[in-house]
């Protein structure tokens, strides 16, 4: 899903825009985007003084570049980024810790986000469903439900119908589809490794290295959950598609959405977090000594721990 651009940091191909959202839920977006930007900051894919290119991020945060330049301006207000004439965005050269550590970030999502979220994925709502019903059922703002519509159309569960209302998408939700996904994964991107077409991008693999690095100093301690999947899913698909296999790619970023919204909306095991990164960077080295065969293999070991190890996920809804 990620590709390196100019300075090597990773971004999407592309992003189809969808429906811009409204007015009144703009502010709650792009205090959503400055969330995930600083979190980006944080976790090493941005460094002091680099370029945060409005246009790039829109495409990696599945956005249009409105809400994205807002979200900027809060960063620049807080003192994490900086704005300068003829260059637009930057992240601050010299920000001091206290800025990071102490900036009240707007929430990734609002409660309601995560009351349909958990609905949704425990089947208590219908597939089908209107704002006007979401108001009645939800003590929310109109603004909320529609920000967190689009939020979840941009992440792939929920799509506006050509007439009235939305419609909620599949996802893995039951412990037969968790255990499919995994054994999917574990056909597929071992398999990537070795295909005729796998070549190796070094500014990618420092890219990688360097935001499992940030992690692994720190950071699995005080992120939320949804930003270490992310984290976990984005490293994932930055190394199949160095395969060239295109196919491969997109089947990864396809399950990936399906398999998302269980996994944030699961307990994070810290620990668990810890290992995963650190087999991130087991697996960077393997590859960097050019040996695919050898990596192939660590990456099937490496999905078959995961997947046992995230068994709990299975009964996070009560076994459903």
């Amino acid at each position: 899903m990620f590709i390196p651009d100019e300075s090597g940091h990773l971004k999407p191909p592309y992003a189809p825009r969808g429906e811009e959202p409204t007015a009144m839920a703009e502010k709650t977006l792009s205090g959503r985007l400055a969330r995930d930007i600083l979190g980006k900051i944080r976790g090493g894919e941005f460094m002091p003084g680099d370029k945060l290119n409005a246009q790039c991020l829109a495409s990696d945060l599945r956005v249009s570049r409105t809400p994205v330049l807002k979200a900027l301006k809060i960063l620049a207000d807080s003192g994490i980024a900086e704005h300068r004439p003829n260059r637009g965005y930057t992240v601050a050269d010299t920000p001091p810790p206290a800025k990071i550590k102490d900036f009240k970030e707007p929430s990734s999502a609002s409660d309601f986000y995560f009351r349909l979220a958990d609905d949704w994925v425990a089947g208590r709502i219908s597939q089908d469903v209107t704002e006007q019903f979401l108001l009645q059922h939800y003590d929310v703002k109109r603004s909320e439900i529609t920000s967190t519509l689009f939020r979840a159309t941009n992440e792939g569960w929920a799509e506006r119908k050509p007439g009235y209302g939305w419609t909620l998408l599949p996802v893995v939700n039951t412990p037969e589809a968790f255990e499919q996904v995994y054994r999917f994964r574990a056909a597929i991107e071992p398999a990537a490794l070795l295909e005729p077409t796998f070549e190796l991008d070094f500014k990618v693999l420092d890219e990688l290295q360097r935001i499992q690095e940030r992690y692994l100093d720190g950071l699995v301690e005080t992120e939320t959950a949804d930003r270490l999947v992310l984290v976990g899913l984005h490293f994932h698909e930055a190394i199949i598609k160095l395969s060239g296999n295109i196919f491969f790619h997109q089947a990864l970023v396809r399950v990936n959405r399906l398999r998302r919204l269980l996994e944030i909306r699961s307990s994070v095991d810290r620990k668990r977090v810890y290992d995963q990164f650190s087999g991130h960077l087991e697996l960077i080295g393997l590859l960097r000594q050019g040996d695919p065969v050898a990596a192939s293999y660590y990456m099937r070991q490496h999905l078959t721990e995961a997947a046992a190890r995230k068994g709990s996920l299975q009964r996070t809804y009560g076994g459903t």
